[in-house]
């Protein structure tokens, strides 16, 4: 016995949840969590069109290449 089941995405009420400052506040303290684990790095916070985006960039040196520093603190 199946039952049907329909789902309506509401795009604009997603894509303004995606812009809010809710979203923002939360992408800026992981991306600055992830920037502080990983050592030399700093956090960018771009707002796109559609959404908020979290860079970490990292000035990468042989041992944090091998050690896979950004990586790690990614997944700390």
């Amino acid at each position: 016995m199946s039952k049907n089941f329909k789902l309506k995405l509401d795009i604009p009420g997603l894509r303004n949840m995606r812009n809010s400052d809710g979203a923002t506040d939360l992408i800026t303290s992981y991306t600055k969590k992830i920037a502080a684990e990983a050592g030399d790095a700093k956090p960018i916070i771009t707002h796109a069109r559609t959404r908020v985006k979290g860079i970490v960039e990292q000035a990468m040196t042989s041992d944090d290449m091998e050690n896979n520093t950004l990586l790690k603190a990614v997944h700390k």
